[in-house]
């Protein structure tokens, strides 16, 4: 347009057209997302979370921030009071927890003090639940149950553990309580073991076998059995009791 006036857009080589300067090719990694010549090509869209890649492409995730890294988009921090549980980052960060300050046991409020999924430490609990999902010889984690509560006693004694955390069901065995080990009831892990108040209505986590469904001896720790239905079997004999 006139004398060492030089067209040289941001990122881009420049066409003086009719004496105008106007954005020609963009640089490697560059684009042009608002079509204006005097800022060149603004947009880096190798990194930028609203233009990943190309104009436009938004990085976007449930409850996280989305991070462009090298065209690609990525799974950034998560929100506040969000957490990426299941470790998918195509969900984003799915779990909306606000964690409690202090030791997170099962309590009658059945809150997720921790934010780890379930109420309770999933560190410090050994996993029970029916077969098909729970299975003899699993270790007992939240994703790999066994499925009875004598070898979920053992694991908790061995480990060792504080607490059983039960599936709903039907637990067809007689229960030793082991000293200082609680068990809890009432849970669902087809809905992220989630705990249900164990009534007859909810399918509750039923245990017990024999004409004594549970035994307690020599119990001298704190040892709680919550969100339970105990069941004995009758004798057959007259005269015989069923604890």
């Amino acid at each position: 347009g006139q004398c060492r006036a030089v067209c040289n857009p941001d990122n881009s080589d420049g066409r003086c057209i009719d004496g105008g300067c106007e954005v020609g090719r963009c640089d490697d990694g560059y684009d042009d997302c608002d079509n204006l010549d005097v800022n060149g090509c603004e947009i880096d869209v190798r990194s930028d979370a609203n233009n990943c890649g190309r104009c436009n492409v938004r990085c976007l995730y449930p409850g996280a921030a989305g991070v462009c890294s090298n065209r690609a988009c990525e799974l950034g921090p998560c929100n506040s009071n969000q957490h990426n549980l299941d470790g998918n980052a195509a969900n984003g960060c799915e779990y909306a927890c606000t964690a409690i300050p202090g030791v997170d046991t099962p309590d009658t409020a059945r809150r997720d003090g921790n934010c780890d999924g379930v109420d309770g430490d999933v560190d410090d609990a050994v996993f029970v639940a029916p077969a098909p999902l729970g299975r003899t010889g699993n270790p007992g984690t939240i994703a790999a149950p066994v499925n009875t509560i004598a070898e979920a006693l053992n694991i908790a004694r061995n480990t060792p553990r504080s607490y059983l955390i039960v599936a709903q069901g039907v637990y067809d065995e007689q229960v030793v309580v082991e000293n200082g080990v609680s068990i809890y009831g009432g849970y669902t892990p087809q809905n992220a073991w989630v705990w249900t108040r164990g009534t007859k209505v909810d399918a509750p986590t039923v245990i017990g076998a024999t004409n004594i469904g549970v035994i307690a001896s020599n119990i001298n720790q704190p040892t709680i059995l919550s969100g339970l239905q105990i069941r004995s079997e009758s004798t057959g004999v007259a005269g015989a009791s069923s604890y």
